[in-house]
């Protein structure tokens, strides 16, 4: 769980919230199998980047480390170590908390959706779904330059089944830093595809109810390694 793979805990690899097994389904091949090899290489440093645990929770309590004299800063840095130990039940606990005792503060926002997040998809915690959406979309509201907010925003929907709110927050992303454009386009191509393939199981072994979404997710591994579809064709 905390290796190269994203970390989100409601992705398809973890199965369905309410403990459900996750579907057996047959590997992609041909142009879209090649497609999704190199985007799982181009898009692991991200993850490691933006994602690892719990360096990326670590390092964003480090920032907040020197403002820890005043009482709220204290308060943050305490629901950040609960967070660095993997306790995201009482990490969520304090930074719901801290969202009403600070509505204008973006991180202690997104961290409460992070931190809902995993506490509901890894240790079952009774989280609403649109609760952790509203959180993120808060923080969104409130620091909308952040590249991150959007990935992880999109990052859950897909985890959630809310493919077009997905999306729209990775190209959302993808256009604010097209440094990262094709980390982005490829990871939300093997996120959404792999999620769709868990979440519709035995159906998606029929090739023709597989096909509009293979299309779409190859039509993002081909945006990411900016070719077109032409391109693809004549070197396969």
């Amino acid at each position: 769980v905390f290796g190269t793979q994203s970390p989100a805990p409601r992705s398809a690899s973890a199965g369905s919230y309410d403990g459900g097994s996750t579907a057996t389904t047959s590997q992609p091949s041909g142009t879209f199998a090649l497609a999704m090899s190199i985007g799982e290489s181009m898009h692991r440093p991200l993850c490691s980047r933006l994602k690892g645990f719990p360096g990326r929770f670590l390092t964003d309590r480090a920032v907040l480390g020197p403002m820890a004299e005043s009482s709220p800063e204290k308060k943050i840095a305490s629901a950040m170590k609960a967070m660095d130990e993997g306790d995201f039940k009482k990490a969520y606990s304090s930074f719901k908390k801290l969202a009403a005792e600070m509505p204008d503060n973006a991180d202690v926002w997104y961290f409460k959706a992070e931190c809902g997040n995993y506490a509901s998809g890894m240790f079952g915690a009774k989280v609403d779904t649109q609760e952790i959406m509203d959180a993120y979309k808060k923080a969104i509201e409130l620091d909308g330059d952040r590249v991150d907010y959007y990935q992880s925003y999109g990052l859950f929907c897909i985890s959630v089944n809310k493919y077009d709110e997905a999306e729209k927050a990775y190209c959302e992303a993808a256009e604010m830093d097209e440094s990262m454009s094709a980390s982005l386009y490829s990871e939300f191509a093997i996120e959404y595809y792999n999620n769709v393939m868990a979440t519709y199981g035995e159906i998606m072994e029929d090739p023709k109810a597989r096909a509009p979404y293979g299309k779409k997710a190859l039509e993002y591994m081909l945006k990411a390694l900016d070719m077109t579809p032409d391109e693809a064709k004549s070197l396969l």
